[in-house]
């Protein structure tokens, strides 16, 4: 749990960027389709959205990152529904890891 707890504090601390270069207006982002699509579920879902988004292994929570730092989500339900989210994406990670390390580790033997 500590990894997984380690992980996804950074990984919420990482996505800050997104968050704050669609809050400063500094994104050029909306003239992706991938955009159009992600921005009103947060504008609909705000939070909820976002920890969603965040534990689903994704290409595109930039996206959403920026898209909540556009539509003015407050920093802290940012911060908390990404952390959320990357503490259980990154959690199940590590568990995999490590009972795929054991389950390996068996198997050789």
């Amino acid at each position: 749990f500590a990894v997984g707890l380690a992980a996804g504090t950074g990984g919420a601390l990482g996505e800050l960027s997104g968050y704050l270069a669609g809050f400063s207006g500094q994104a050029v982002i909306e003239r992706f389709d991938v955009y159009d699509r992600i921005k009103p579920w947060v504008d609909k879902y705000g939070g909820w959205a976002i920890m969603v988004l965040s534990a689903i292994p994704n290409p595109f929570f930039d996206i959403a990152g920026i898209a909540a730092g556009i539509a003015k989500m407050s920093l802290p339900t940012f911060l908390v529904s990404t952390w959320v989210g990357q503490l259980i994406k990154m959690t199940l990670f590590a568990l995999a890891g490590k009972y795929s390390i054991e389950f390996f580790a068996n198997f050789f033997n």
